[in-house]
This record gives structure tokens, sequence and C-alpha cells, in this order.
């Protein structure tokens, strides 16, 4: 992996969250610095938005890329009609999109065994 790589990752949550949102926000965020441990520069978060699209959008020009993870797998038509956070930040974005779907909570099992 590239040296010179910078990644910020922030899990996002409403201003309605509850503790056990922020709390799974804090796992998943262990996770992936656990995952990209020989990136140099890390920086991760727990980050409360009114709008979590505007959120992102606002600060997509100061990135290459901004990729999205979906919180859970979404299935058929479903896939297409609840759009509410990537399609927003597709249109609004000053960078690439990727979005990202999490097939199962697998990646949070392997991780504790590992650890």
């Amino acid at each position: 992996m590239a040296s010179d790589a910078r990644l910020d990752v922030r899990h996002f949550v409403t201003s309605e969250a509850r503790q056990e949102d922020h709390e799974y926000g804090d796992e998943l965020l262990d996770l992936i610095k656990y995952v990209v441990s020989t990136v140099d520069e890390v920086t991760t978060q727990v980050t409360t938005a009114t709008s979590i699209p505007n959120e992102i959008a606002g600060h997509s020009n100061e990135y290459d890329l901004v990729v999205l993870g979906a919180s859970k797998r979404r299935e058929g038509l479903n896939r297409f009609l609840d759009r509410s956070i990537d399609r927003p930040v597709c249109e609004q974005s000053h960078s690439p999109v990727l979005t990202v779907e999490q097939r199962s909570d697998s990646s949070l099992s392997l991780y504790y065994r590992w650890k």
C-alpha cells in the first residue's frame, strides 16, 4: 500500500441516534483501523449530523474518492427505492463516489476471532 496514503473514516449517525448506534460505530471503526493498519495516516470518527448526505457531500472536495458503506444489504426493489444517503451524495459530491454493501455481519465476527 502507498506510504503517502491518507485515510479518513467516518461513521455517521443522526442526531436522534441511540447510544448503541454510537457504540456500533466505534466497533466498526476499530475493525477498520485493524484492517488498514499498514496505512500510515488513518483517522476515524463517529460523526453526528442533522443531514448525513449534506455532511458527506460538503467535505467531498477534500478527497480523491468518497466511499460509502451501506449499513445493511438491500434486496431487490428496495435497493433502488431506498437511496436516501447514496443518491444525494452522488448528486452533490465534488469527487467520485463508490458505494459498497456489506453482505453480512461476518466481517465483525472474523475480526474478533483474530484480534
